[in-house]
């Protein structure tokens, strides 16, 4: 009875030991024998696409001095483009004096229609803008009389924004920002402006490093959406192409455009409509493919297609 026992415990960690090894191989044995081909062909065809980002020049109200809005604008950009999930498109159109920006109260730099109509053309995701702000200045003291020291607190921040194209909503509003405290008898001693300038440009990396980092996560989060471009008898002209990373046999879900809505500040948002069908893309080009269709219809020029069902 004991040899019997002690058998069939052998046996059960045996088992257990080898299927450590061999589970994973198994359980995709298995589940490729409940998922049908052509939803499993489907999952694995599905990219993960690089988001068009459209860069316009980033203001700089710290006084950093001539070139400032370009140092501060490709320094930016130096980071943000090690992410490998976004493809920049740099705007010079709407670059130069923020005089021509407008400009919110919660510091956003809001791209206007024209800009925004532009970036859809191009078929980009999202519009990025950001100001850097004046240096704030503020005094404070510490210790008690006759020991009492003065400071002065100099603080850079930045503040960037993130539009959907496709909705015209804001999906982010980031603000960073960097303090130095400096003894106000070391600031009689120095040319105080210089002393502003060469710490702004100490700490603008590390702030606009950041600012970069929290742009790629929040794009990532959001699913890759693009447009049909025209449709000639059943060949889907999309604008996603190998500059995304598209391949053919990748499968899309195709909507209509919803409502537009209001805003109290008479600001336009538009919807995702009804899903209209399913196309399967059949030929890639640089920035632009060709698909048919697989479910649904009709389909028609500026009509969504967003990955997955």
């Amino acid at each position: 009875m004991i040899k019997k026992y002690f058998i069939g415990v052998m046996v059960l960690v045996t088992a257990l030991f080898f299927s450590s090894f061999f589970g994973c191989a198994k359980t995709k044995a298995i589940v490729n024998k409940i998922i049908p081909k052509s939803v499993a062909k489907k999952v694995r065809s599905t990219p993960n696409l690089k988001k068009r980002v459209m860069i316009i020049p980033i203001i700089e109200h710290a006084g950093l001095g001539e070139g400032g809005d370009e140092l501060v604008t490709s320094t930016f950009l130096n980071f943000l483009t090690k992410s490998p999930r976004i493809l920049i498109h740099e705007s010079h159109e709407e670059g130069g004096s923020s005089s021509k920006k407008k400009l919110t109260g919660l510091g956003h730099v809001t791209p206007g229609l024209k800009l925004i109509k532009k970036a859809e053309d191009l078929g980009m995701h999202a519009i990025v803008t950001g100001i850097v702000n004046p240096i704030e200045t503020n005094t404070k003291k510490s210790g008690i009389w006759p020991f009492r020291k003065y400071y002065k607190i100099y603080e850079v921040s930045v503040i960037i924004n993130v539009m959907d194209v496709m909705s015209q909503t804001l999906m982010l509003t980031q603000l960073e920002s960097e303090k130095e405290s400096v003894p106000s008898n070391k600031i009689e001693m120095l040319n105080e402006k210089e002393l502003i300038i060469e710490f702004a440009r100490e700490v603008l990396p590390g702030i606009l490093k950041r600012q970069a980092s929290a742009v790629s996560k929040k794009l990532s989060e959001f699913p890759w959406t693009g447009k049909v471009l025209a449709v000639d008898d059943d060949t889907i002209k999309i604008n996603a192409g190998v500059d995304v990373g598209l391949r053919p046999d990748v499968y899309f879900s195709v909507f209509a455009r919803g409502d537009s809505i209001s805003s109290g500040r008479g600001k336009v948002f538009g919807l995702l409509g009804e899903k209209i069908g399913e196309i399967k893309v059949i030929s890639v080009e640089n920035d632009h493919s060709l698909a048919i269709p697989t479910e649904g219809g009709p389909f028609s020029a500026g009509q969504i297609i967003k990955m997955g069902s």
